[in-house]
């Protein structure tokens, strides 16, 4: 079953929606609109995409690229708003069925999941697999300031004593879902490859407050072959520009929850990648690809990356990192990362052949990735190309790190000497 939009695709406002369907593809110049900024779905509406859990065809498809989301036209999703994360007032001791909050609290409601971060560190199991306190649990009313849920806490939600900090709790829940229909069978994926800008704002792709629940096929524990191939993840943004006037796509206010590889992922684009919630996912949470990815990481919490299987490693982006860095020039500040193997990676893996036209001019040792105007300091002004192992972290700031077994590794810079 495809869904094939050539013209435009738009749901109603009027009713909710659940459409199941094994792959749904956009053409060039087309729209689909699941919301839009002027005109979001009601939160008394829900739109429900399901990918349905069916052979995939190798014969017809033998880059496994159906079974999900494949959009090369414009693509607006916008649910209603919702704060992805909140501030716990008061420590939360264990077997506690409410806790007061601050902050908006007017679109949680009865039946959304939310994610009481865990605070306590527990440690790795035999496997290397991290063990967390992240708790679950449904809203069954909000009073005031006040949320209560379905089931008592299991563990104590405790400020550190030694210094400032808080604690959180995300929301989970939103009224547009993309899903699969059996998360053990073939599970579907999102991929948006549009780069034509939309006349209102100028954007490409923008999807905010959607929730992607159980997607992505790229498992990370195991090598890349030709039955799990790289790029199936729950919310790519797929190679749509990163030159010095790149059109900017915007991932806002989203939900990712449940993968075997990575979660929001930024592939050669420009992007606001921003007030999102990303949990429970093996490999890596928030992710730049390639290198070359520029915009912003801002207020987002990524918890429960939680790795590998020691045997299982396979140097990929894998080992459970919340923020997974190739590029060192997108901004981040006021993130939030906890109970993850690592909370921020910035690895700047350099492997490339020296004749590959793509990545010319080649000077020998760099691949060209930046215009030199992108970068807030030139590294060295007479290399012939400036890479992303080069350019200096930029604006990191405001990040937190919680519960986790290494907060921030960067990897020295292989071919850059001169800074």
């Amino acid at each position: 079953e495809i869904v094939r939009v050539d013209g435009e695709l738009k749901f109603t406002r009027e009713h909710s929606t659940e459409m199941r369907v094994e792959t749904i593809l956009t053409t060039e110049g087309s729209s689909f609109d699941a919301g839009s900024v002027d005109d979001p779905i009601p939160s008394d509406v829900e739109i429900d995409i399901v990918f349905r859990d069916t052979p995939i065809d190798m014969n017809a498809d033998p880059e496994m690229l159906s079974h999900g989301m494949v959009a090369f036209g414009e693509v607006d999703i916008q649910g209603a708003a919702k704060e992805s994360h909140l501030v716990i007032k008061e420590d939360v001791p264990a077997g506690a069925t409410s806790m007061a909050v601050e902050g908006d609290l007017s679109n949680w409601q009865p039946g959304d999941t939310i994610l009481v971060v865990g605070t306590g560190y527990l440690g790795e199991d035999a496997n290397g697999v991290l063990m967390t306190e992240d708790e679950t649990r449904e809203i069954v009313r909000v009073e005031g300031d006040t949320i209560y849920f379905d089931q008592p806490l299991d563990y104590d939600h405790e400020r550190p004593t030694t210094q400032e900090a808080d604690i959180y709790v995300g929301n989970l829940s939103r009224n547009v879902t993309f899903s699969s229909e059996n998360p053990e069978g073939t599970r579907g994926h999102v991929m948006l490859h549009n780069n034509t800008p939309n006349a209102e704002d100028g954007s490409i792709n923008d999807v905010r407050y959607a929730a992607f629940e159980e997607l992505g096929r790229t498992d990370k524990t195991i090598p890349i072959s030709d039955t799990n191939p790289e790029g199936r993840y729950p919310l790519h943004l797929h190679m749509v520009g990163t030159d010095a006037d790149a059109h900017t796509s915007n991932l806002i206010g989203n939900a990712v929850s449940g993968g075997p590889g990575w979660g929001i992922v930024q592939h050669e684009s420009r992007a606001m990648v921003n007030d999102n919630i990303v949990f429970d996912i093996t490999g890596g949470g928030i992710v730049s690809e390639w290198g070359n990815e520029t915009g912003a990481w801002i207020n987002n919490l990524v918890s429960s990356i939680t790795g590998y299987a020691a045997e299982n490693k396979n140097g990929d982006g894998n080992q459970g990192a919340a923020y997974e860095n190739q590029s060192r020039i997108i901004i981040q500040q006021d993130n939030i990362a906890a109970n993850s193997k690592l909370g921020w990676n910035f690895s700047g893996q350099e492997a490339f052949p020296e004749d590959d036209p793509d990545r010319a001019p080649n000077d020998g040792i760099h691949r060209k990735m930046f215009e030199r105007e992108q970068l807030q300091f030139d590294p060295n002004p007479f290399d012939v190309a400036v890479d992303h192992e080069e350019g200096a972290i930029t604006d990191f700031e405001g990040n937190e790190v919680i519960a986790s077994t290494e907060a921030f590794r960067v990897f020295h810079r292989q071919f850059g000497d001169d800074s």
